[in-house]
């Protein structure tokens, strides 16, 4: 074999060898994802459930943190990362974290994240800014789900500003779901803080047939 022959030999080999490590490499990548994906997933899982003082919040975080390195444009790993931040009472953490989200995201707007974005001003106090954002939410909201939590959340910003006339306007027009959400478990927690609101606000002024009160007394 003559030199020229042997180097050609050499330079496929290396080729062969660059390639196969590439092709390693590539695929431990895919693999990390691939964990990340599904750590983040379990984590959405329990994080729907866990209640604040079982919160292991560093472990979760990180995980939610490794995936969004990975995929920054995925919206759910910024909003269930900023679910965690609520239940640590770090409500500029969580509105700055889903903000970013939001930002970074390609996906269409959604109506959850804006709504989400107004609770977390709800409980950070920026009534204003609540309002803005749960507006942007009614907008979006195409669902029943939604459209129930938008009202309720409008009730909750009235009832902290005051305004009895609004809030009670809101929990009438979240009555009208009542029977369509009525087997939904999260809805008749809704529902049930929507009565003590109602009640607290006293909202003789709107009550009919049709009010919260007497659609509880009819069943």
């Amino acid at each position: 074999m003559n030199n020229k022959a042997y180097k050609v030999i050499v330079i496929i080999l290396m080729i062969f060898q660059i390639f196969t490590l590439a092709l390693l490499l590539v695929s431990l990548k895919l693999n990390k994802n691939y964990k990340a994906v599904i750590k983040y997933e379990y984590n959405a899982n329990i994080n729907n459930n866990i209640k604040n003082e079982d919160l292991n919040g560093y472990n979760v975080i990180k995980s939610y943190e490794d995936l969004i390195k990975i995929c920054p444009y995925r919206i759910d790993a910024y909003f269930y990362l900023s679910k965690v931040y609520e239940k640590k009472h770090d409500y500029d953490k969580a509105i700055e974290i889903l903000q970013t989200g939001m930002d970074n995201s390609k996906d269409k707007a959604r109506s959850v994240d804006f709504l989400y974005l107004g609770r977390y001003n709800i409980k950070n106090n920026d009534l204003n800014r609540a309002i803005e954002m749960l507006n942007i939410a009614k907008r979006y909201a195409k669902y029943i789900p939604e459209k129930v939590n938008v009202h309720f959340y409008f009730s909750q910003v009235y009832t902290l500003q005051n305004n009895k006339d609004k809030a009670c306007k809101e929990l009438l027009m979240l009555n009208s779901y009542r029977k369509i959400s009525k087997y939904m478990k999260y809805h008749d927690r809704i529902f049930k803080y929507a009565d003590e609101y109602y009640q607290e606000m006293k909202c003789d002024k709107f009550e009919t047939e049709n009010t919260l009160l007497d659609s509880r007394k009819s069943k």
